[in-house]
């Protein structure tokens, strides 16, 4: 997984979501296991769950860390260089998203907002490998491929 990821996460299979995600450049939907069954295949675009049939397997091919408090970073550390790893934090501004690169360069940032997917989209430059986007907004979503565009585009 070596190109920037940006994944959108979704609680249910909302199709309009999905092809509205798609059409902006997401290469990744985060589904439930449950949700497997409606999934509705797509080239170029990656299904993570933590169903067998899914493309990037939760616990094996990829991992989550909660960081709920500054001590919690050595979880980080712990998959440093094995595998890609989630980072959910409820308030992005107790952590610097580059310092937890130092800790384990494969990590994707997860966000609920526009505003949450900023500190990831900057640090993306430095090494960061993608932002996990938790919206159905269809604005949210729009604004966030926008930057991540914006930020990965090689063009000078």
């Amino acid at each position: 997984m070596n190109e920037r990821q940006l994944w959108l996460k979704l609680n249910s299979w909302d199709e309009k979501v999905v092809k509205n995600a798609v059409e902006l450049g997401f290469n990744g939907i985060y589904l439930p296991s449950s949700e497997m069954e409606l999934v509705r295949p797509r080239e170029g675009l990656t299904i993570i769950s933590d169903n067998p049939r899914s493309d990037l397997v939760m616990g094996q091919a990829i991992c989550e860390v909660l960081l709920e408090k500054r001590s919690h970073r050595t979880a980080v550390a712990r998959h440093h260089g094995v595998i890609p790893t989630i980072v959910y934090c409820p308030d992005w501004k107790m952590f610097n998203f580059r310092e937890l690169l130092e800790l384990s360069g494969s990590l994707i940032q997860h966000a609920m907002t526009a505003e949450d997917a900023e500190n990831g989209l900057s640090a993306l430059r430095a090494g960061g490998l993608g932002i996990l986007l938790e919206s159905t907004d269809s604005e949210t979503i729009r604004e966030v491929a926008v930057r991540f565009r914006t930020v990965t585009d090689p063009r000078p």
